[in-house]
């Protein structure tokens, strides 16, 4: 991706928390959690970027915007 259209990665955990392993290392970087989350889906902010982090299952998708 690229700074106008975002990026988009999906990583394969190692273990089966890694949805819940991603929304806390947001946490811990200072990401806001936005309302509406789910257990497999949740969007973050800060000042500069906008993260959505969502699982289908064990694999983690994250998609990143510029705000």
């Amino acid at each position: 991706g690229d700074k106008d259209n975002g990026w988009s990665v999906t990583v394969q955990p190692s273990s089966k928390t890694g949805f819940a392993d991603a929304t806390a290392a947001l946490e811990k970087a200072g990401y806001t959690q936005q309302a509406g989350a789910t257990q497999t889906k949740a969007v973050y902010t800060n000042d500069k970027y906008t993260v959505a982090v969502g699982t289908p299952g064990v694999s983690v998708t994250y998609t990143i915007t510029a705000n």
